[in-house]
């Protein structure tokens, strides 16, 4: 089973992420507030995904990433970023910390292809450093 954390502002977008991810059978841990996601990440680091908005209202999408991925603990973890912009200039600085995204609206089966890659892609990268 996987552990995925999902982060979404949009309340409708976060439940429908759920559903989409229990196809996958994976335990999601969906939060509204990216800083109720650096609260978990203190405590535990043992997640294989985390899916992230760009834009929230709390802490944004860039400053989240920057915090797991300059963290010891928690860089290890592969991060999916979410967004409604679509061009890559405007992406630019999240697409360097990040491990892969998807626009929104998406479908579910990109949705899940974009989940399993970014999980194998971290677990061969993890395997190899062993």
């Amino acid at each position: 089973m996987y552990r995925i954390i999902a982060v979404e502002d949009d309340k409708l977008i976060l439940e429908l992420m759920k559903m989409m991810l229990l196809q996958i059978k994976s335990e999601t841990y969906a939060f509204s507030k990216a800083q109720n996601v650096l609260e978990l990440l203190k405590k535990d680091q043992s997640f294989d995904l985390i899916i992230a908005d760009l834009t929230m209202p709390d802490v944004s999408g860039l400053d989240l990433l920057r915090a797991v991925k300059s963290n010891n603990k928690t860089k290890h973890i592969p991060i999916l970023l979410q967004t409604g912009i679509t061009s890559e200039a405007e992406l630019g600085a999240a697409m360097k910390l990040a491990d892969s995204y998807i626009i929104k609206p998406y479908r579910k089966e990109l949705l899940i292809e974009k989940v399993l890659g970014c999980i194998n892609k971290s677990r061969k990268a993890l395997n190899k450093s062993i």
